[in-house]
Parts: structure tokens; sequence; C-alpha cells
């Protein structure tokens, strides 16, 4: 087992992992650039029922709200995929963060305030985990294959009194390569955001553009985010004594973007790799689980770049009973699994 970790990042990935080491007897230290784990608010994230149950520790204070399914909306359509039992959680980034931040803070070698450039980063002795987003300064340093194609997404929270349990998700030319989306948080605000593949234009301009198409208008927004996801997995996410995780490994969902959900599904594998001081296994482990999910997922996520195309597919899905199927039996986090439990009905 290795005697030290270097983990480059304090975002939910490397907090995550670091609470999940902090009883392995291994030195651990964290390095964060910003001085304080509340700078800089992160928006809201959705997670499965799974993924959070997943997690490993109580984020009940993060929790914003529950949702039920989801409305899609596509050629002036609207197709419902709805359950009667919750399907996925609302978060708050930001208090997620904080919360792994209180259970490592004390257990940790914590270094705030401080961006480690390249040369400090080799100089380091022990495993090295880049946890430090999609630009990741780890991976550039040891020559990872790169990340090449980015979904940019723009979201706005607005104060808006509302009773919804699902989230609205819009599929037009103005969110080539993803989709918008308005998304309760609690009963009192709601999010509204849009992603699209970097090829086709400003983020902005897209989520005007798409407010103003669906005749959507929420008032004055209270707060607003811009930043990009990475839209494909690095080919290589292990290297000698450096493992990459999180954004800075590329691990999102196809279908959604989604970061958390992926990163509770390959956390065990990581955990393992580290402690027998073999990191192929969470390489070789990750990329044997995923590999049918992720080619599914982005399959579909072909069609996010069509409306019509998107349009026919949902409609032909409904007329099989598809989404009927997965408002039943669906999981957020498989397609796979999910069309089994379809096929089984269990």
């Amino acid at each position: 087992m290795y005697k030290e970790i270097h983990i480059i990042g304090a975002g939910v990935a490397g907090l995550l992992l670091a609470n999940n080491m902090i009883n392995s007897g291994i030195k651990l230290n964290v390095y964060e650039q910003k001085k304080d784990i509340k700078e800089g608010n992160e928006p809201s994230g959705i997670v499965s029922i799974e993924a959070y149950n997943r997690l490993g520790f109580d984020a009940r204070e993060a929790v914003m709200g529950s949702l039920y399914g989801a409305r899609l909306h596509v050629n002036k359509k609207t197709f419902i995929i709805e359950s009667k039992e919750k399907r996925a959680i609302v978060l708050d980034r930001t208090k997620l963060n904080e919360i792994l931040f209180k259970s490592i803070k004390d257990k940790t070698n914590l270094v705030m305030g401080k961006r480690l450039d390249s040369n400090a980063i080799k100089g380091l002795k022990g495993l090295i985990v880049g946890a430090d987003g999609y630009t990741s300064i780890v991976a550039n340093t040891f020559g990872f294959p790169p990340i090449n194609r980015f979904i940019l997404t723009y979201r706005a929270e607005y104060d808006f009194k509302n009773n919804e349990k699902l989230v609205d998700l819009y599929f037009g030319e103005y969110s080539k390569g993803l989709f918008a989306w308005v998304s309760p948080e609690g009963n009192k605000e709601i999010e509204v955001g849009i992603g699209i593949d970097s090829r086709y234009g400003n983020a902005k301009k897209m989520f005007e553009r798409f407010l103003k198409e669906e005749n959507l208008d929420f008032g004055k927004p209270k707060k607003e985010y811009a930043y990009a996801i990475p839209m494909e997995w690095r080919k290589r996410f292990v290297k000698d004594n450096v493992l990459l995780i999180g954004d800075a490994a590329g691990q999102t969902k196809p279908i959604s973007g989604g970061g958390i959900s992926m990163l509770t599904k390959i956390m065990p594998f990581a955990i393992e790799a580290i402690k027998k001081e073999k990191l192929s296994i969470y390489e070789n482990k990750v990329k044997k689980l995923l590999k049918k999910e992720l080619f599914i997922q982005n399959r579909v996520r072909w069609y996010y770049y069509s409306k019509n195309r998107m349009y026919y597919l949902l409609k032909f899905a409904n007329s099989i009973g598809l989404l009927n199927g997965l408002s039943k039996y669906g999981i957020m986090d498989s397609l796979t699994t999910s069309f089994k439990r379809i096929i089984l009905r269990r």
C-alpha cells in the first residue's frame, strides 16, 4: 500500500476519494487552489437515488429536493417519463463539498490557496491523484491523452415558487449535443440551463435563444454560471504512480454530462487499486464495467444533434411502450440495466 497520497483538487472527486481513504493508514495530502472551500459557488446537480445511496456519507444537508421523472420537449410535443417513486435527488454541490471538507479537514494535510505547477507536482513522492478538473494540470504534466470535445453550459437560478416533481428537458437546434432544462430546487427556486457541443456556438446566446423560442420567462436571475463539461473520456487515466479521477479523466455520463453518478460507480475500483498498489485494476475494471453502457449512451447522444431525429426517436419509443417501461422500471444511471428490467418487468 502507498505510504503517501497527494490529491490535487478539492472538488467532489478529490474530497470523496479522501473521505474514503481517511481510515486507510495512508498519509493524505489534499491541495486546492481556492483559499476557502466555499469560494466560487457551484450550481446544483441531479443524481439518481442509486448514486445518492452510493455516496457513502450523510449528505442530507445538501439535498434541495426530489424528482420523480422528466418531461421531454421537442418539436412542440411533450413526452413524459414519470415514476410513482423518487428517481433522483437535487443536490447543492457547494454544500456537498462543505460536508466532505468538514469530514476530512482534521484527518488530512490540507493545503489551501495554492496551485501546484508541473515542477512541484513532479517532485511529489508517492501516489499522485489528479482530481483537478477537465483542464487537469496533472494530466498535462504526465502526458495523458487529451480531452478534445466539450459541452459548454450556461445556467441561471431564479426565485420561482413551484411544486414540481419533474425536470423539464428541451431538445432543439439551440442545444446541439445535449439539451436545455428547467429543474426545481425545492419549492422556491428553479435552475434553468443549457448545454451545447462547443463546436456549435456560445452557450449564453443559445440560452437566450432557448428562452425566446420556448416562450419562457422566469424574471431576473439571482445567480448565473458558465463552465465546460468534458464530452469524452481520456483514453487512459492511470500511468506509473499517477491516477486521474472525475472530470480530470473525462468521466461524465454521455447522455447528461453528470459526473457525480459516474464517480460513485468507479470510486470502489480506485480505492481497491490504491490499497493494492496496482493502479491498472482501476482502469481495467472501470472500462470493463462501463464499456457497453458508454457505447449505448454515446449512440443515444447522437440523436441530440437534431431535434427531428430526437422527435422520431421519442415518438418510436413511446409507440412501443418503452417510455412507459422506463417510467416503471428505468434506472437513471444505466440504460443497459433499464432495458433488462423492462424486458424482465422488474
